[in-house]
């Protein structure tokens, strides 16, 4: 089993700016590897098979319908683990096969995986960063974005480890409770740090 020692585990909560945090890496000029995007090319690409699993009227357009997708397995969690049954090994052995061409490079690099304490904790990953932030701020940032209820929210919310314990299972804490341009400071220091551990 291959480690990647290189590679830097972005997670968090819904809500919580690890998407943010991801394009300020980005724009530093480091490569970063979406989980989440990857899922969605491979639901993409599994119309059949969602259509079998679940059935057809979660397809729309010859594309998976996400959003209804979403409203069926947030519900319920039978049907949240069938998808995950199906799609998250197909999208780690993807995540691992870019992971494995990042390592030939000398720099580090950053890989987001929403679901990681939950679904992943995988040992090849030594470096683990959460970016935080408060309750109230995740529920006013959500709510905004994804135009969903505070029930909704929450049920989402439910079906991740608590911010706090995370944060305790952390490397690093990126906190992002203020705004966009502190992240952006956070970001650089964090960097400075970690690449002055790697030489």
């Amino acid at each position: 089993m291959n480690k990647f020692n290189k590679a830097y585990v972005i997670t968090g909560t819904i809500g919580s700016g690890k998407s943010s945090f991801c394009n300020i890496l980005k724009e530093l000029g480091y490569d970063v590897i979406d989980a989440d995007k990857i899922g969605h090319l491979i639901l993409d690409e599994s119309i059949k098979d969602i259509s079998e699993i679940f059935s057809k009227e979660f397809i729309k357009d010859d594309k998976v319908d996400r959003t209804k997708l979403g409203e069926l397995v947030f519900n319920s969690k039978n049907e949240l683990e069938k998808l995950e049954n199906f799609i998250h090994p197909k999208i780690m052995d993807r995540v691992y096969l870019e992971c494995e061409k990042n390592e030939l490079k000398n720099k580090p690099y950053f890989v987001e995986i929403s679901v990681f304490f939950e679904k992943c904790g995988d040992k090849r990953f030594k470096n683990v960063v959460v970016v935080y932030a408060p309750d109230e701020i995740l529920f006013d940032r959500i709510s905004k974005r994804n135009n969903l209820t505070k029930e909704q929210i929450q049920a989402r919310l439910d079906k991740q480890i608590d911010m706090k314990t995370k944060r305790k299972m952390a490397d690093y804490v990126i906190d992002n409770s203020k705004d966009f341009d502190n992240l952006k400071e956070q970001a650089k220091m964090f960097l400075n740090q970690i690449n002055k551990d790697m030489q």
